[in-house]
C-alpha cells in the first residue's frame, strides 16, 4: 500500500501548530520557533523543523489560491515518466525502488517539485524573517498555479493507486501476484 507523504502523516500536530502560528503573526511564530515542539524536531535532523514550516506555508498558500487542489500533505507523490522516477530515486532515495503504479480512482495533479526545492534552499526557515516567509509564499503560489515549463514535474495523487510491480534496474517489471 502506498502511504501519503510522511510529513503529513507523522507530524500533523506540529503542522497544525505551525499553520496557526503563521496565521497569527510574527510573535506566535517566534514562540513556535523557540518552543519544545520544533526543538524536538531539530534533534531528529535532516531539516525536519524547516520542512514542517515550509509545508505549512505551502498549505496556507494552496488554501488561498487553489483550494480545490489536493494538498501535498495527504498526497502520494508519483512521477509521470520512468526517467523522472529513476532520477528522484538516485537523488533522494538511492536504496529505494521504483514502482509501476496505475491510478484506479481519484486525481493526479502535476506541479513543479523544483519550486519546493528552490523555496527550501533560498529561504532561511531555521530562523525566518518576514522576507523569507514572503519568498516561500511567492514560490508556493508558483507551485500551485502549475504553469509549464516545469523543471521537475511531480504528481500529487489522491485516490486509489494499484501497484503492479517493481521496475528492475534492468528496466523490466517484477510483477506482483495475487496469491493467498
Amino acid at each position: 500500500m502506498l502511504l501519503p507523504y510522511a510529513i503529513g502523516r507523522e507530524y500533523a500536530t506540529v503542522l497544525r501548530l505551525a499553520s496557526s502560528a503563521l496565521r497569527e503573526g510574527s510573535e506566535a511564530l517566534a514562540l513556535l520557533l523557540a518552543g519544545d515542539a520544533l526543538e524536538r524536531l531539530r534533534g531528529e535532523g535532516e531539516h525536519l523543523a524547516e520542512m514542517i514550516l515550509l509545508e505549512a506555508l505551502f498549505e496556507q498558500v494552496r488554501i488561498a489560491v487553489m483550494p480545490q487542489s489536493p494538498g501535498r500533505l495527504g498526497a502520494v507523490f508519483a512521477w509521470g515518466s520512468l526517467g523522472l522516477a529513476h532520477w528522484y530515486r538516485a537523488e533522494h532515495l538511492p536504496s529505494g525502488v521504483v514502482l509501476r503504479c496505475v491510478l484506479d480512482a481519484g486525481t493526479a495533479e502535476e506541479h513543479d517539485g523544483a519550486v519546493v526545492v528552490e523555496a527550501f534552499e533560498t529561504a532561511d526557515l531555521a530562523d525566518p524573517r518576514p522576507r523569507d516567509l514572503q519568498r516561500v509564499a511567492v514560490l508556493a503560489e508558483r507551485y500551485w498555479v502549475a504553469r509549464a515549463p516545469m523543471a521537475f514535474p511531480e504528481l500529487l495523487v489522491r485516490g486509489r493507486v494499484r501497484v503492479e510491480g517493481v521496475i528492475t534496474d534492468e528496466g523490466g517489471l517484477d510483477r506482483f501476484t495475487d496469491t493467498p
